[in-house]
């Protein structure tokens, strides 16, 4: 009989104890630039740290644009002097994080001629090297005097995955303008850098179309979202060629009056941080500003405020952007908005997604965990000890080895072997592990072979807490559980 009492299976490897606890999302820097220039430094004679009280001829530019987003002082970038018309950050340490949203405010001024642009650019060497994350085209990305998302007066906001750019403990952040002289502007505010584990938040909205049909080529249809059935509506105004559901996706074509799908407020109470994630698939779209995908939300009965918008046609591609970090409340909405301008336009869109990061969740943290590396033995006494969380000297263990004819022993350095026990029990135990505060206890433990078992043989996973009763958690009997 081959018997294992609590926790011992023929060959063992890796033993790991998981839980979840709190981690909030990270705000790395906010700079508002009232006090100072913060963690960025300007990196040359046309970038300056600037007072709006002494825009002096300017100030009827802002009136008439409403320029409420820019307050106080703000970062005036101006001319085409590469470096010396750009503003850096510190140094910052991204290592770990699974996207980074960096959001700002802004508004141009005289940027009115073919060729000005500015550009978002990071850094993985200390600033030796930039790479483009954005590069804003007039036209494309925005029109002069434009003050935030596409005149707004909205945050912009750009997420970088950890898939496209390497993050770590030499990362920098730039804004670089390319203007024509220097009466041409960029102005900069609100700068927020933060930092997302993407793999611990939670999809609070979720729609991918495969289990909604549409009432027609060119007529209204609603559905709910795979994960809470929150309701949406998909309203077309005017006329359309197309606007249904069609292969799994919500298709519009010739869609030349503006029109959107809506979802039903839902609750985004607790979250601290949100992201939004959709496909687009483009066909026959050009750069113009009449053909647009556009996002916007609305924040409990605040404005509804504009989170992104794409024109013309690029390759067909999955988004992520995050929502400014200012964008917290109790219920939010959604708005996608589609636009063309001739009889070749069509957008198909997927796999819509809201994503809430919970400050009170990251995911599992190893309260536990062994490999059998240190694994050693002394008479008839398998001990070692396992690497924890909550105690940063590890948590030993032990196992008995009966004698005899029983084969147990430290095997290759990274498992242990057990057989030929005939009616012996082998126990393997750990010491007390610290578990509070922690929810959801998972236990994993790998088993490299089990083989020739009778049906009077078994292997138990077995706990107890505080001292208590011991509870037997699963039991693996004869190809049975």
């Amino acid at each position: 009989m081959k018997n294992a009492t609590l926790l011992k299976i023929v060959s063992l490897f890796i033993f790991l104890l998981s839980a979840q606890f709190s981690f909030g999302q990270t705000i790395i820097t906010n700079d508002d630039f009232n006090q100072g220039v913060g963690t960025w430094t300007s990196g040359g004679q046309d970038a300056i740290w600037y007072d709006l009280d002494d825009i002096g001829e300017h100030s009827n530019w802002f009136t008439y644009n409403n320029c409420t987003n820019l307050i106080d002082h703000v970062f005036l970038l101006r001319d085409n002097s590469n470096a010396a018309s750009s503003i850096i950050s510190q140094t910052y340490d991204l290592s770990g994080y699974d996207s980074v949203a960096f959001e700002y405010d802004y508004g141009v001024y005289s940027m009115d001629s073919n060729g000005e642009d500015w550009f978002l650019e990071f850094s993985d060497n200390n600033g030796i090297s930039w790479q483009t994350v954005k590069q804003y085209i007039r036209t494309k990305d925005f029109y002069n005097n434009h003050c935030g998302v596409w005149g707004s007066n909205s945050k912009e906001v750009v997420t970088l995955q950890s898939s496209d750019y390497t993050f770590n403990s030499a990362n920098k952040f730039r804004l670089r303008i390319d203007a024509s002289g220097d009466a041409d502007f960029l102005f900069v505010d609100n700068v927020v850098v933060m930092g997302n584990t993407d793999s611990y938040g939670v999809d609070i909205f979720y729609e991918d179309f495969e289990d909604d049909t549409s009432s027609g080529n060119a007529n209204d249809f609603s559905g709910t979202d795979e994960i809470n059935n929150i309701p949406w509506t998909a309203d077309e105004q005017g006329s359309a060629n197309r606007w249904e559901i069609s292969g799994g996706k919500w298709k519009g074509k010739q869609v030349y009056t503006p029109s959107s799908l809506t979802t039903d407020a839902f609750s985004i109470s607790g979250y601290q941080a949100l992201q939004f994630q959709f496909f687009i698939d483009y066909k026959g779209l050009e750069n113009t500003q009449n053909e647009w995908i556009r996002v916007f939300y609305t924040i409990d009965s605040g404005l509804e405020q504009t989170l992104v918008e794409y024109r013309g046609e690029e390759s067909d591609q999955t988004y992520t952007v995050n929502l400014p970090s200012t964008a917290v409340g109790n219920n939010i909405v959604l708005r996608i908005e589609m636009h063309h301008d001739n009889g070749g336009d069509e957008h198909k869109i997927d796999n819509i997604r809201l994503k809430g990061f919970d400050p009170n969740y990251i995911g599992p943290v190893n309260l536990f965990f062994e490999d059998q590396a240190d694994a050693s033995q002394s008479g008839s006494t398998i001990s070692g000890s396992g690497t924890s969380a909550t105690n940063p000297s590890g948590i030993t263990w032990t196992m008995n080895d009966p004698g005899g004819e029983v084969d147990v022993m430290v095997h290759n350095g990274d498992h242990i072997h057990c057989s030929e026990l005939d009616g012996d029990t082998v126990t393997w135990e750990t010491g007390d592990i610290i578990i509070s505060g922690y929810t959801n206890l998972n236990f994993t433990v790998f088993a490299r072979k089990i083989e020739d078992f009778g049906s009077s043989d078994y292997i138990k996973l077995q706990y107890s807490i505080d001292g208590g009763t011991t509870h037997c958690n699963i039991q693996y009997q004869s190809n049975r559980y």
